[in-house]
């Protein structure tokens, strides 16, 4: 057994094919929530926090001989940390020699897809369980103007309306300052996906 190949006698051959297998399939597989959302990068699995300055205060008027006025900040705070996911597939050498078929070929492909949609599914658990923000309030709540319930809420041109109306009236950290947020995205489970689009294409697009 010594004397045989391993991976190591062929590192761009076997690992590095195999490496750019998994990146291509991984990246293959777009999910719909993955478009909205921005990476970042962590470089170990303590708790990470991502901090915001409030916008500058109100400028104020200033006589001939006035004086400056000074203001205050606020901040902002988010956070979040890494886990570690994996499984393991274990197979004999004579089954691999037995495939034929190639059936475990394209295993590595499949490792790749894998990982894509537990990354997809654990974006939509994340936005379903809907957080708790730095500031103590559920990311989606009447206090922050993001919220709507009953038959208003339903997809419908109406909705779209109060939504972009609230959106584009959001204040900042300060709760003062607009920040004159521009929808892009129009997220919706697959159930409303159709109606999602027959909405959209009666809009400028």
């Amino acid at each position: 057994e010594r004397a045989l190949h391993t991976t190591s006698d062929f590192p761009e051959l076997l690992q590095g094919a195999g490496q750019r297998v998994l990146r291509q399939a991984y990246g293959s597989y777009a999910g719909g929530l993955k478009r909205v959302a921005r990476a970042s990068t962590a470089r170990d699995f303590r708790t990470k926090s991502s901090l915001a300055l409030s916008e500058f205060p109100e400028l104020l008027k200033v006589g001939e001989h006035g004086e400056f006025k000074s203001g205050s900040m606020g901040e902002a705070k988010a956070s979040y940390k890494l886990a570690t996911y994996g499984r393991i597939f274990g197979i004999t050498r004579q089954a691999l020699i037995n495939d034929d078929l190639d059936a475990f070929g394209d295993m590595i492909a499949k490792a790749g897809r894998a990982a894509a949609e537990l990354e997809a599914k654990t974006l939509v658990d994340l936005l379903v369980s809907n957080p708790t923000m730095g500031d103590s309030v559920a990311l989606f709540h009447a206090t922050h103007n993001n919220l709507a319930t009953g038959a208003p809420s339903a997809l419908q041109i109406s909705s779209l309306t109060t939504a972009r109306t609230a959106m584009r009236l959001a204040k900042g950290i300060d709760g003062k300052t607009p920040i004159d947020a521009t929808p892009r995205y129009l997220v919706v489970p697959a159930a409303l996906e159709t109606t999602g689009q027959q909405l959209i294409t009666t809009l400028t697009p």
